[in-house]
């Protein structure tokens, strides 16, 4: 009975806030699109000389590979893999003494003995990739792979794929064991290409976090950046991507070029900002790509969630973040393939509802099952990174996601608070304790960030037009205006100050700006007759982005490259589906 009472008044509450004069003022009203401009003799010679690139033998042979290696048999696969394993533990008998030996030799035993059961199989590889769920959800739900199926081949293709493999096997004696799966992989990420260029955006967004191990991220991420835009260039110089420049768009781009300014490192900052959002607006206009590209995020946050919970189980979790003389008995902090705790609780705070929306939105058993070990296994994660300032934007981003879902999880989030005070008197005492110190002013970390903000706002006072971007600027400036112990810190830990602190007081507020826009275009969605999915994946990202502003309160969020790329990239999806809301409303109309 209470249950259906407190549904009853969430129903309520949700009819009100549709009918709301407060919201409706807030609602951001629908902007005119230009008028569309004729196109001239040299755009319409442009797009002739460049449409035949469809026509040429190089773009026939990217549309047969794919179908190609459909029409495939598994025992010709199976074959390739026990020619390459054969010919590669000959080389590696013969080459006994070279340090590669030992996991050539393993590399070799481990394909020859999966490859022996699929000698016998007389099905191509496109059904056998069909009737096998989890490789169809991920060659058509995440790659973007065409369902239909093509003909089986006519002749057979056993003996050139035994040849292949042999060559591919002599080829792997010569090379070094590390050039290996890159060579392996390759075939495969050519095939994704040429079959759904849009795949390479999730493949991207799942190996962001990742570029973390390496000794230069950002360099890393800016180079695969370029070469993914090589890809889209010839579509965007033909005119096939078309995209509505709103406002949101020329806030992006004031608020890139002051970046661009502000030096070396704003130049790299300003061009990441305008590689997350152009791209997106651009390529991804189509919901089942950025449905994708969500995906290939929750599978990589998937990835690194797992990382640290082993990392925390195998007693490998760091104690350099740790206050032990308050905090000794929490084990260690994990940061899973980042340096820093906080910098894991940023990328989990990102991914987080969108493993909350597809456990309660899918369609299929597996898909919930999928979307609700994503969001346990990231949340298990979230609560050992011990960030406190993490924990504040995961409980932020859950009640706003329940409370704007539907009128069920708004009851949910009113009943919440009771099991919720029942449940933290049961908890482990590391934990209540450390939740318990947020509000703690003596708190050693506190009252560091309090010391830190009082020098930042000294320093704005003195150049309220910002000093520029980059650590070594920041450490120039700061130790002038900074309370005493705190002339080593290595950024503002707030987000607000430090974009202020780098562009200016103006920077700041085209920051703020920008979010309002994207905010009120939002509640516009959520007022409309949209689409339910649409509706959900733009609360989703909504959801993480307020979860990522929460922690931004107390720390300095963009500090991690990838992660600013993927906060942006978030953003520009939310602008996508919001359009998209506006065409199913404008249809309904």
């Amino acid at each position: 009975m209470i249950a259906e009472w407190l549904l009853a008044r969430a129903a309520g509450l949700f009819s009100l806030a549709k009918r709301s004069v407060l919201l409706s003022r807030f609602e951001k009203r629908e902007e005119s699109p230009p008028p569309l401009k004729r196109e001239g003799r040299l755009f319409r010679l442009r797009r002739r000389v460049l449409s035949l690139w469809e026509t040429s033998g190089l773009a026939r042979l990217a549309r047969w590979m794919p179908l190609r290696a459909q029409q495939c048999r598994v025992g010709s696969v199976g074959l390739f893999l026990v020619s390459n394993a054969a010919v590669l533990l000959c080389g590696v008998w013969l080459t006994a003494s070279q340090k590669n030996s030992v996991s050539g030799f393993w590399c070799a035993t481990v394909a020859l003995v999966s490859a022996l059961p699929l000698l016998g199989d007389r099905r191509t590889v496109g059904r056998a990739i069909r009737e096998d769920r989890l490789a169809g959800a991920l060659c058509f739900h995440v790659c973007g792979f065409s369902d239909t199926e093509p003909p089986a081949e006519k002749s057979g293709n056993r003996g050139s794929a035994g040849l292949f493999g042999a060559l591919t096997g002599l080829v792997a004696v010569i090379l070094p064991m590390p050039w290996l799966p890159m060579i392996g992989l390759l075939p495969w990420g050519i095939l994704t290409v040429a079959s759904a260029p849009s795949a390479v955006w999730s493949f991207l967004a799942m190996l962001a976090p990742f570029l973390s191990l390496s000794a230069h991220p950002t360099g890393l991420l800016l180079l695969l950046l370029g070469a993914v835009g090589m890809l889209h260039i010839g579509k965007l110089l033909m005119g096939k991507r078309q995209m509505v420049f709103r406002r949101a768009d020329g806030l992006v781009l004031c608020l890139a070029a002051l970046w661009l300014l502000g030096g070396v490192s704003g130049a790299v900052t300003g061009f990441l900002l305008i590689a997350a959002w152009f791209p997106v607006r651009l390529f991804l206009s189509d919901g089942n790509a950025r449905r994708r590209l969500l995906t290939g995020l929750s599978l990589g946050a998937l990835i690194v969630s797992c990382l640290g919970i082993w990392q925390y189980v195998m007693g490998k979790a760091p104690l350099a973040w740790v206050d032990l003389s308050r905090f000794g008995g929490i084990g260690g902090r994990v940061c899973a393939v980042f340096q820093n705790p906080n910098i894991l609780a940023v990328y989990l705070l990102l991914t987080l509802p969108l493993g909350l929306w597809r456990g309660l939105s899918a369609k299929t058993w597996g898909g919930r099952l999928m979307g609700w070990l994503c969001f346990l296994s990231e949340g298990l994660c979230m609560v050992l990174t011990w960030s406190r300032g993490g924990w504040l934007g995961w409980g932020i981003s859950t009640l706003l996601f329940l409370s704007c879902y539907s009128p069920a999880g708004l009851s949910s989030v009113l009943i919440l608070p009771l099991p919720a005070v029942a449940l933290f008197h049961f908890l482990p005492s590391s934990l209540t304790d450390r939740f318990g110190s947020i509000l703690s002013l003596g708190e050693t970390s506190i009252r560091y960030r309090l010391n830190t903000w009082r020098g930042v706002t000294r320093l704005l006072s003195h150049h309220p037009f910002g000093i520029g971007c980059g650590d070594a600027v920041f450490h120039r400036f700061f130790p002038l205006y900074a309370v005493s112990g705190t002339e080593s810190v290595m950024h503002a830990h707030q987000i607000w100050l430090q974009t202020a602190v780098e562009l200016g007081l103006t920077g700041a507020f085209l920051l703020m700006a920008l979010l309002i826009c994207l905010l009120r275009r939002w509640v516009s969605l959520c007022r409309s007759a949209a689409d339910r999915e649409v509706r959900g994946r733009a609360l989703a990202v909504v959801s993480a982005l307020a979860g990522v502003l929460t922690m931004g309160l107390f720390d300095h969020v963009w500090y991690c490259k990838p992660l600013f790329w993927m906060f942006w990239l978030l953003c520009a999806v939310l602008m996508n589906e919001i359009e998209e809301g506006e065409t199913w409303r404008e249809a309904d109309a």
